[in-house]
C-alpha cells in the first residue's frame, strides 16, 4: 500500500487527512478523470494483470503440458474425409477404402500400396476395375509379395497361351494366390469334362471363371441331364454358359440347406 497526500489547499490549523489507496486504484482514477468515466487505463490494467502471481507459472505449464490429446494428430490427417450421408459411393471411393484397409493390414503406407497396385495393373489392366469389389484381405495377400505375383502372371501367360490372363484374373483375383501348375491343370480338367480342346477350354475360362470349378461344372451337368433328359447337357452348356449359374447346386455354391 502507498500512502498518498491529497492535493488540498493548506489551511491554518487544519491538517489534511491521510488516505491509503492502492497504486492501481489511484492510477485508474486518474485515467478516468482524464479520459472519461468509461475509459479504463490500459497501462494500469496490463501492468496489474502482468504482475499477478502465478501467471508466468501457468503459461509455462500450458506450454509444457503433456496432455496426450494435444500431441495426437488431427483426425482428418489420418484418413480422407468420410461422411456417409454426403458421400457418393462410386467405384473410385470404394477402391480407395479397400486400399486403405489393405494397407493397414499389411502395415505399410497407403502410397506404397498404391504404387504396388499400379505396377500390378500394368501387367493386368483389367484388374484395376475389380479393386472396388475386392475384399481388403484378398488385395493385401495379392500385394504382399509383388515379385511372386509378377512371376505367376508370366507363368499363366505361358501355360495358358489362348486365354486372356488379364480378364481371367479380373474375374477371379484369387487365382494369383495359386500355383501356376494348379490353374493350368484345372483348365485341362475342364477340357476333359466338357470334351473340348485346350484352346476352347481356355477361352471358356476367360469368359466365365466359374468354369475353373471343375467339380461344380460336373454337378451342373448332372442336374441339367436330370432336367433335360433328351438334350445333351454339354452341348447346351457350351452354347449358353449362363446355365452354369442357373442350375448350380451343392453346399459349396449355395450353402447348407
Amino acid at each position: 500500500m502507498l500512502t498518498l497526500t491529497p492535493l488540498l489547499p493548506s489551511l491554518p490549523g487544519v491538517h489534511p487527512p491521510r488516505c491509503c489507496l492502492s497504486p492501481v486504484f489511484y492510477q485508474r482514477g486518474a485515467c478516468q478523470r482524464r479520459r472519461g468515466p468509461n475509459v479504463a487505463c490500459q497501462g494500469a490494467s496490463s501492468s496489474s494483470d502482468g504482475n499477478a502471481p502465478g501467471n508466468d507459472a501457468s503459461a509455462q505449464s500450458n506450454a509444457s503440458d503433456g496432455n496426450p490429446s494435444s500431441q495426437r494428430p488431427a483426425p482428418w490427417t489420418i484418413i480422407f474425409d468420410i461422411r456417409e450421408r454426403e458421400t457418393i459411393w462410386t467405384d473410385e471411393n470404394k477402391a480407395r477404402l479397400v486400399q486403405m484397409f489393405a494397407a493397414k493390414e499389411l502395415g505399410m503406407d497407403k502410397d506404397m500400396l498404391s504404387y504396388r497396385l499400379r505396377q500390378l495393373t500394368l501387367l493386368l489392366p483389367d484388374l484395376s476395375g475389380r479393386v472396388a469389389s475386392m475384399k481388403p484381405a484378398l488385395l493385401a495377400d495379392i500385394l504382399r509379395d509383388p515379385v511372386a505375383v509378377a512371376e505367376r502372371c508370366v507363368g499363366l501367360r505361358d501355360g495358358l497361351p489362348f486365354a486372356n490372363v488379364s480378364r481371367l484374373i479380373a474375374g477371379d483375383p484369387a487365382l494369383l494366390l495359386e500355383e501356376v501348375e494348379a490353374v493350368v491343370e484345372r483348365v485341362q480338367s475342364l477340357a476333359k469334362v466338357l470334351e473340348i480342346d485346350d484352346r476352347h477350354a481356355q477361352e471358356l475360362a476367360t469368359q466365365e471363371p466359374r468354369f475353373l470349378d471343375v467339380e461344380g461344372v460336373s454337378e451342373v451337368l448332372e442336374e441339367m441331364e436330370r432336367l433335360m433328359p433328351k438334350a445333351n447337357p454339354k452341348t447346351v452348356l457350351l452354347r449358353d454358359p449362363s446355365w452354369l449359374m442357373r442350375v448350380e447346386r451343392g453346399v459349396k455354391n449355395l450353402g447348407q440347406g
